[in-house]
């Protein structure tokens, strides 16, 4: 995957989060809370974040095609499936475009060149 992998900070987050949340990200005097995050952790999370997005909505629609694929007997049922699967094809466009403007300039159009 093109990402950022996560940082062992995010992973040490992630693995006390309990702990984090009851000492409000006390990290010792003097210091900022553990939770604040440096530019390459917030772009971790976006990535991810849009990653999972295009999944969530690319099974969405995934799911209404095999539906269809069993149910589907008249000229309504296909109107109806064509709606039902246009707002999660379009959140997956969505997701991967957002997720592609995270990404350098140039690897975009190097993979754009690949196509």
């Amino acid at each position: 995957a093109y990402s950022i992998p996560p940082s062992y900070k995010q992973k040490f987050l992630n693995s006390n989060a309990f702990l984090v949340y009851y000492t409000q990200g006390y990290d010792g005097p003097n210091r900022s809370s553990i939770e604040t995050l440096s530019t390459l952790e917030e772009l971790q999370l976006q990535q991810y974040g849009y990653r999972n997005e295009v999944w969530i909505a690319y099974d969405e629609m995934m799911s209404e095609i095999d539906y269809a694929r069993k149910n589907v007997n008249t000229d309504d049922d296909v109107k109806e499936l064509v709606q039902n699967i246009k707002h999660p094809l379009h959140r997956t466009i969505q997701a991967i475009e957002s997720y592609l403007d995270l990404a350098p300039a140039q690897d975009v159009q190097h993979a754009k060149n690949q196509l």
